[in-house]
């Protein structure tokens, strides 16, 4: 089965929503199937400054990063 998620956030991002995202991917590449993300580059907190391959895979998991203009943390500029 091949299942594509469509992620603002995704890890390395600090966010509830990066952490969801992740372990619903991995637990789905566990029970076999190919995933394609499609997630943005760690942008949540001005202050953090993640590293991030806008291309990776391994095994059954391909993630593919969107480079994002910076923000200052705001509600309305993120």
């Amino acid at each position: 089965m091949k299942i594509l998620v469509l992620s603002f956030y995704y890890e390395p991002d600090l966010s509830a929503g990066s952490f969801r995202c992740t372990s619903l991917v991995k637990e789905l590449s566990r029970l076999g199937a190919d995933v394609e993300i499609v997630t943005t580059k760690p942008n949540r907190y001005a202050s953090f400054n993640a590293n991030a391959l806008e291309f990776e895979e391994s095994d059954n998991v391909k993630v593919r990063r969107i480079k994002l203009p910076s923000h200052k943390s705001g509600m309305i500029d993120q």
